[in-house]
């Protein structure tokens, strides 16, 4: 982009929320350049030269706020793909969508999480609880919103 020329940023969500009505206003008291894109009316032709139909042609970058998981897993792929930067990117979207990736990241980044135990069968996962004492919580790798959480108290339970 040449020097002064004025940046257009995209804020890609399907419902505007306490957050993204922050951002929006932001956005509008700095002047900025920009429109909000619904990702539910979006079409990606991945055999296409552009970037697809939707209205996201001419957007120097994407502020990614999906509800979806997996509407923000794919489209940061394909901004990337496009050469389009995407806050959040399609590392960051991958990772944190990943609740073992999120563990594994944060661990290695020094952040104190509680203890976290993968078990890859049921097998496994019934040694690693018996291992640590009841009450454990079981949560699936991948959800979100407190979906499938379950605190165990007894073996029968789990």
């Amino acid at each position: 982009m040449a020097p002064g020329q004025e940046v257009k940023i995209g804020l890609l969500c399907s419902r505007v929320r306490v957050e993204e009505k922050m951002l929006l206003a932001a956005l509008r008291a700095r002047g900025a350049a920009f429109d909000r894109i619904d990702p539910r009316k979006l079409i990606v032709d991945l055999q296409g030269g552009g970037l697809g139909t939707g209205g996201l042609d001419g957007f120097d970058v994407i502020l990614v706020r999906c509800l979806s998981h997996s509407r923000a897993f794919y489209l940061t792929r394909w901004f990337a793909d496009q050469g389009v930067p995407a806050i959040s990117s399609h590392r960051t979207v991958s990772t944190c969508g990943d609740k073992v990736l999120t563990s594994a990241a944060l661990q290695a980044a020094g952040v104190p999480i509680p203890r976290t135990v993968v078990a890859l069968s049921v097998d496994s996962a019934l040694e690693a609880i018996e291992e640590m004492g009841y009450p454990v919580v079981l949560k699936p790798p991948l959800g979100s919103w407190g979906r499938l959480l379950a605190k165990v108290n007894d073996r029968e339970t789990a």
